[in-house]
């Protein structure tokens, strides 16, 4: 695409979302929105501009509401109100090198909340702590990435802080 193209794609796309946000505005402010269709079946949304309305005898105008009838309630969440949040702890030896070890919680039916690691010795950097989902055993673990530049192993603490429902 060039760029003259590109220029124009962007200004089509900036009008229409333009376009899509004020008309979202008016919806919000009335509560419904109006168009004008004519006999060809072409759908002139109203509420861009000021004063501007159906032509007599060429377009009917329709307002529909932008929200419907209340539906029926839906059943009760479940509730994490009592739930046991608990660590778990795993020790990890680093060897010399990147290495990136894991800790999760005790039930694939609890949730991870966070997690984090501790006994760093000087020469072992954490490049990334992060949450990650492990597809292939369906459940959340706590990923540390780190890089232990020393001469020697090093034991690194690694916890998943974690949150247990209570039994019903």
């Amino acid at each position: 695409m060039n760029r003259k193209n590109l220029v124009i794609a962007v200004l089509v796309t900036a009008l229409i979302v333009l376009a899509i946000s004020a008309t979202w505005a008016v919806a919000q402010s009335t509560g419904s929105v109006s168009a004008c269709v004519d006999a060809k079946g072409k759908v002139t949304i109203l509420g861009l501009e000021e004063n501007v309305f159906c032509k007599p005898d060429k377009e009917t105008e329709i307002t529909w509401s932008i929200t419907g009838p209340a539906g029926e309630a839906g059943p009760a969440g479940e509730s994490w109100f009592d739930a046991e949040i608990y660590n778990h702890t795993v020790n990890f030896t680093a060897a010399i090198g990147v290495q990136m070890p894991k800790v999760h919680c005790d039930s694939n039916d609890d949730v991870l909340l966070s997690g984090g690691y501790s006994g760093l010795d000087p020469d072992t950097y954490v490049i990334a702590s992060f949450p990650w989902y492990d597809h292939s055993l369906d459940r959340d673990d706590w990923n540390v990435w780190v890089d232990n530049r020393g001469t020697a192993d090093d034991i690194i603490s690694l916890t998943a802080r974690c949150a247990r429902r209570s039994s019903p």
